[in-house]
């Protein structure tokens, strides 16, 4: 369900009110709660989504478990790396490489027997694929240590405010909340519910406004000359920043009202004075994912820096 749908404001209030008068003392239960509300969150685009985020799940909650006491450490990276990648890389693209090849293989007059495949692109797969991978990759480095508990891992992987489109949250800096799950403060709620509403307005009543403005001229070339085109362009920039950063201001105003701090990940966009300082401030969390996973690794390898950056922004891109 869409954070601006009639569903998830009917799920939301209910999912806030057991979760506030559940004990503080309680941290299990009130893990367990959100637990399952996230799941039954998922499970509204489709119950069989659920068995995807479980996998992910216990996969890097063993292999990191392993890599604390096995000799074979890089092995177990090896399995969640696999595991993680293989399963986005089938949803994501093993549909689009099967048409590819059926075209080239039929240009070239070769038999071929057409192959259906309606994969359905889980949603938000992504983004928690990043940030368990994101886990064990800090443990195989000796940056945190493994969880020892399922159930507040499991949790760090599925909690709903920033399931769908992040933010992408690192395990140092969300699993110490999770164990604590206080309960939240008046002035958090105030101000959680103001951020939330702040998204709503620059995702549904500007950002949609926008792109209906801006599909008059996408679909309708003869309108378009020269300038139509730059119009159109900044138009389609500041419908694609609205929409994103309006989500992800929802998404952290839902955790504060929850009591649990979430990353900024949009930050004055355009007020970048060039597009490293953009970079910076466009998707916060999953440039420093992508810093920290490809790009630094790359330099210590003796990469160069441009060609580093070129891979890394072809892994982004794809």
């Amino acid at each position: 369900m869409l954070f601006n749908s009639l569903d998830f404001w009917l799920f939301f209030p209910l999912v806030l009110a057991v979760y506030s008068v559940l004990p503080e003392r309680r941290v299990q239960l009130r893990q367990a709660a959100l637990l399952l509300a996230s799941y039954a969150f998922y499970a509204h685009w489709d119950v069989r989504f659920c068995g995807l985020i479980v996998l992910s799940t216990l996969v890097d909650f063993v292999a990191a478990r392993r890599m604390d006491r096995s000799p074979h450490r890089k092995a177990w990276l090896v399995a969640s790396v696999v595991t993680n990648l293989g399963v986005l890389g089938t949803f994501k693209y093993l549909g689009f490489f099967v048409e590819e090849a059926g075209a080239v293989l039929a240009s070239l007059g070769l038999p071929v027997n057409p192959i259906a495949l309606n994969i359905v692109l889980p949603v938000g797969i992504s983004f928690y694929t990043f940030q368990t991978l994101g886990y064990t990759l800090d443990v195989y480095r000796k940056r945190i240590e493994p969880e020892r508990k399922l159930l507040p891992f499991a949790l760090f992987v599925s909690f709903f405010p920033q399931l769908m489109a992040g933010p992408i949250e690192r395990a140092r800096d969300l699993m110490p909340q999770l164990h604590t799950l206080r309960r939240p403060q008046r002035g958090e709620l105030a101000s959680g519910f103001r951020l939330f509403l702040l998204g709503m307005v620059k995702k549904v009543a500007i950002s949609s406004v926008i792109w209906e403005h801006a599909q008059v001229l996408y679909l309708n070339p003869a309108l378009r000359g020269t300038a139509e085109a730059w119009w159109l362009g900044a138009l389609m920039l500041t419908h694609i920043y609205l929409d994103f950063s309006g989500y992800s201001d929802m998404a952290v105003g839902l955790g504060r009202m929850l009591g649990v701090k979430l990353s900024t990940n949009f930050n004055r966009v355009f007020m970048a004075r060039n597009f490293p300082d953009l970079w910076r401030r466009w998707h916060i969390t999953l440039g420093r994912w992508f810093r920290d996973a490809v790009w630094i690794p790359l330099r210590r390898r003796g990469w160069s820096k441009p060609a580093a950056t070129l891979v890394t922004f072809a892994l982004i891109g794809g």
